[in-house]
């Protein structure tokens, strides 16, 4: 299991939530490391104005039995595409 803190600044309409994460019980992905920074509408349609996330020490093998063991790191650069609330585009790095 993982745990985020997170803080929001800002204005109602438009909050700025910037986040970090790491594993909640020893054993468990170890090494990871998580950073998220996200812009909050939370009044539209499309409440997430934009999302870049960074982690790191990513093991499949410490999530799903019998998965590769591996050290992968991810970034994630997402924005809305229109107002849907379920549509998003952006860059995704797996390394």
């Amino acid at each position: 299991m993982l745990a985020f803190d997170l803080s929001a600044e800002g204005p109602l309409e438009e909050l700025t939530v910037r986040g970090t994460g790491r594993p909640l019980e020893a054993g468990a992905g170890e090494d990871f490391a998580g950073q998220v920074t996200a812009r909050i509408r939370p009044f539209l349609s499309q409440p997430i104005g934009e999302l870049v996330a960074e982690l790191s020490g990513i093991d499949p093998a410490a999530w799903s039995k019998g998965a590769p063991q591996a050290a992968l790191e991810l970034r994630a650069e997402l924005q809305p595409l229109g107002d849907s609330p379920d549509s998003f585009g952006g860059r995704l790095t797996v390394v």
